[in-house]
């Protein structure tokens, strides 16, 4: 699977490098190429992740790697359809939004939860932070009540409790504390930027159409 990744991966690449002189040279075709290469790096999205975590963590149960490979495939999709103003954007993001946490999320807190000396308040509090904040996400596009509530609740859950109890954690060397934490906060305002990148575009698709 590895072989068929690094396929992909060039091929997605070639082709978004490809999209970008396109588009700022003002040539024909930009906008099938921009699709093509959206559904092309979805597609590397999925057998990425899924063979990346299938190396580091061969004894964790498989259905967690597909799920969040997945939720990345239906996210990077609904990205992309929503960059080109298809009506149905908002759709497909909910689908990736439902599969990461309403399944993922859970399954793997119960996957954690079964390793021994597993500190299940700082796992809790770091998944399901995770998993509220692209609810909120879910629920500020959907203009659902409750919207707020999720994205502070889980900020708190996130800043207020994981990471605290995760940085005093003796049993965790410096070395993997520092690791960790700066993976996180790379992940974090990625996904914060990207979050705010949606929302945007969320509301410009419903100026466009109306």
């Amino acid at each position: 699977m590895r072989k068929i990744s690094n396929l992909l991966g060039y091929f997605t690449a070639l082709l978004i490098t490809l999209t970008a002189i396109i588009k700022l040279q003002d040539l024909p075709g930009a906008k099938i190429s921009l699709t093509l290469s959206g559904v092309l790096m979805s597609i590397y999205l999925f057998f990425y992740i899924v063979t990346t975590l299938s190396e580091k963590n061969n004894h964790h149960n498989k259905l967690t790697h597909y799920l969040l490979a997945s939720a990345a495939c239906w996210l990077n999709l609904g990205i992309t359809a929503s960059y080109l103003h298809f009506h149905f954007a908002n759709n497909i993001i909910l689908v990736g939004v439902v599969i990461f946490s309403l399944l993922y999320a859970p399954l793997l807190f119960i996957e954690k939860i079964k390793v021994k000396e597993s500190n299940k308040i700082m796992l809790g509090s770091g998944i399901f932070g995770m998993a509220g904040f692209v609810l909120g996400l879910l629920f500020t596009i959907k203009h659902l009540s409750g919207a707020k509530f999720l994205l502070i609740f889980s900020f708190c859950l996130a800043f207020f409790i994981h990471f605290p109890i995760y940085i005093t954690d003796k049993f965790i060397t410096p070395d993997k504390k520092n690791a960790y934490i700066h993976t996180a906060f790379f992940y974090i305002i990625t996904g914060v930027m990207l979050a705010f990148y949606i929302c945007l575009t969320m509301l410009s698709i419903k100026i466009y159409l109306y």
